[in-house]
């Protein structure tokens, strides 16, 4: 495998599942870890595991809805790493106001390819 060692790593959705599992993957290839979840309990765990095992974590309860709680998470990043160097958008969420969104039939084809190139 290769080495992040001095690279710092941000992702959304830490707290459980793939996203927990992308932040453990980045800490044992020695990145610095950011992780944001909405679950403080969720988030104390990932950092209890990451510190045992030598990594470098800082977590902070983030909604990914909320556009501040995000820029919020950015700037922890910065402030005890220095610097991102790759951000996982993992987590899900929706903002709740039906002008904000569009429903998936109404998207062009063009649109996608565009989108994932």
């Amino acid at each position: 495998m290769f080495s992040l060692h001095g690279k710092t790593c941000v992702v959304t959705g830490a707290g459980k599942g793939i996203g927990r599992g992308i932040c453990l993957a980045y800490a044992a290839q020695g990145a610095n870890v950011v992780g944001g979840a909405r679950s403080d309990d969720d988030l104390a765990s990932l950092a209890g595991e990451i510190t045992a095992a030598g990594g470098k974590i800082a977590v902070q309860r983030t909604d990914v809805t909320d556009p501040r709680q995000l820029e919020k998470l950015g700037a922890l990043a910065l402030e005890r790493f220095g610097r991102i160097d790759a951000w996982v958008n993992n987590a899900g969420g929706f903002v709740p106001n039906a002008e904000a969104q569009t429903d998936m039939i109404e998207v062009k084809e063009e649109t996608i390819e565009e989108t994932f190139r």
